[in-house]
């Protein structure tokens, strides 16, 4: 019996089936992109988290609505440097790119990530009524060798759902 060829996949795609926390490769490249569900609750705390309702339990009230952010691990063995973070739709359309994103440490963008260091990049502004938001599926992140990785997770659903119940 002939085994079925293997489909080829575009640089910076994972395979159908993969776990998303499982790092994205493309050409070396392993990183771990997952967006996530940011609360600010207070000037100086933003806890972060994949389900609204985890946030919520919290208890304490916003400072600012609630937002996404991406987080993005380098698990691979080399230095990388992250120049963009931002959403995307499932074949890279529509695409919401955050160039200068808010950063959680307030240390400089672009951001160089060294085996094992994480950055947790936030959307400067709300994208609640962004006309795209319903078409997000994932997050990626754009390296300065032009390099890219997904990822995704409940955190993008379950703010997207939470959002188009309570239009702004």
């Amino acid at each position: 019996a002939r085994k079925p060829a293997m489909k080829e996949l575009r640089p910076g795609t994972q395979p159908r089936g993969l776990p998303a926390w499982l790092p994205s490769r493309s050409g070396g490249l392993r990183l771990s992109v997952r967006p996530k569900i940011a609360y600010a609750i207070s000037n100086d705390a933003i806890a972060i988290a994949e389900r609204l309702k985890d946030l919520l339990a919290i208890r304490r009230q916003p400072v600012a609505e609630v937002g996404l952010c991406v987080e993005v691990v380098n698990r691979g063995e080399q230095a990388v440097t992250i120049t963009e973070v931002g959403f995307t739709g499932r074949f890279e359309s529509p695409q919401v790119a955050l160039h200068e994103p808010l950063l959680h440490d307030n240390k400089p963008w672009p951001r160089r990530l060294g085996p094992g260091e994480s950055v947790i990049a936030h959307a400067g502004s709300s994208l609640k009524g962004h006309p795209v938001l319903p078409n997000l599926k994932r997050a990626y992140a754009k390296t300065d060798n032009d390099e890219t990785s997904y990822g995704t997770s409940s955190a993008l659903r379950h703010y997207v759902k939470s959002v188009g119940r309570n239009p702004g």
